[in-house]
C-alpha cells in the first residue's frame, strides 16, 4: 500500500475531514437568531403601531363628538335649526384632547367638526436599529344632526 493511500484511509477512519468546517454551524445559528429577532421585533413594534393608531382614532372620534355637542344655544332656544357654535365646539374638543394628554388640531366647517390627532409611541426592538419611535395620525369628523330624526342640520 502506498503511503498516500494509507494516509487518506487513516484520515477517513478517524473521522477527520480533509478541510475543517468547524464554526460553520455557529455562523448559521447567529444569522438565524438575528433574523428571528428582527421578525419578532417587527411583529411586536408593528402591533404597537396598530394599537397606537386605534387609540388615536378613538380619541379623535370622542373629541369630535364632544365638540359637536356645542350648539349655538340662543338660536336653538328661539326655535331655529340648531347650528354648531364654532368657538365652543373647538374649545370643547381641545379640552377633551388635553384631558387625554394628546396634541391635536380642530377645524369647524359649517356643522362639521374635524379633529386630527397625532400620537408617538416608543419602539422596543426597532430601537436597536435606530428607529426609536413611530408616529401615527388619525382624523375624525362629527356632524351636527337635528332632533331624534337624525336629519342633518342645514
Amino acid at each position: 500500500m502506498s503511503p498516500r493511500i494509507w494516509l487518506c484511509s487513516r484520515l477517513i477512519r478517524r473521522g477527520e475531514p480533509r478541510h475543517s468546517e468547524q464554526g460553520s454551524v455557529t455562523l448559521f445559528s447567529v444569522v438565524a437568531v438575528i433574523g428571528l429577532l428582527v421578525a419578532v421585533g417587527l411583529v411586536a413594534d408593528g402591533g404597537g403601531k396598530v394599537r397606537a393608531l386605534q387609540q388615536a382614532y378613538g380619541i379623535a372620534e370622542a373629541a369630535a363628538r364632544t365638540g359637536a355637542q356645542a350648539i349655538d344655544l340662543p338660536s336653538a332656544i328661539q326655535g331655529q335649526t340648531p347650528t354648531l357654535d364654532p368657538v365652543a365646539a373647538e374649545a370643547a374638543a381641545q379640552e377633551y384632547l388635553a384631558a387625554s394628554n394628546v396634541v391635536g388640531t380642530t377645524q369647524v366647517n359649517g356643522n362639521d367638526l374635524t379633529v386630527e390627532v397625532t400620537l408617538e409611541r416608543e419602539t422596543v426592538f426597532l430601537s436597536l436599529v435606530g428607529i426609536n419611535a413611530v408616529e401615527v395620525k388619525a382624523s375624525a369628523t362629527a356632524r351636527l344632526v337635528s332632533g331624534g330624526t337624525g336629519e342633518e342640520a342645514p
